[in-house]
């Protein structure tokens, strides 16, 4: 008979490694190329805090594209606490300033999220007819 506390107890020990994971990837690497998909995976796994210090560390960044993703990962801080408006209005900016692939993909997820549907669709398309 299957055991519904192994599902959850083997849940916790893979996100245990993968926040793990990392953390070592940040400890080894401070280079935008690192921090902003390490921000991206704290959203994932519930740490906003981690990915919040993050941000402020790319915002401050000298590195080519380190500001720009801190203002995505922004727009993903306010969509992970529900605000998709917010989230929306510093998207929207930041693809008219730098029209970053990633800026675009989180302004469609938050669209979704607004609930407006054909604007999602209109970035989504527009990605997939991207070539960089």
């Amino acid at each position: 008979m299957n055991d519904p506390r192994k599902g959850l107890s083997d849940s916790v020990h893979e996100t245990a490694e993968a926040l793990a994971a990392v953390d070592h990837a940040v400890e080894a690497s401070r280079t935008e190329n690192i921090l902003f998909p390490a921000a991206r995976l704290y959203l994932s796994l519930d740490r906003p805090a981690q990915a919040q210090a993050i941000e402020q560390e790319l915002a401050a960044s000298t590195e080519p594209h380190g500001p720009a993703y801190a203002e995505v990962l922004k727009g993903e801080l306010a969509l992970s606490s529900g605000d998709a408006r917010r989230a929306i209005e510093m998207l929207e900016a930041l693809v008219r300033r730098n029209d970053l692939w990633f800026a675009r993909y989180v302004l469609g997820t938050a669209y979704l999220q607004a609930t407006r549907y054909a604007e999602a669709s209109a970035e989504f398309d527009a990605l997939l007819a991207r070539r960089d």
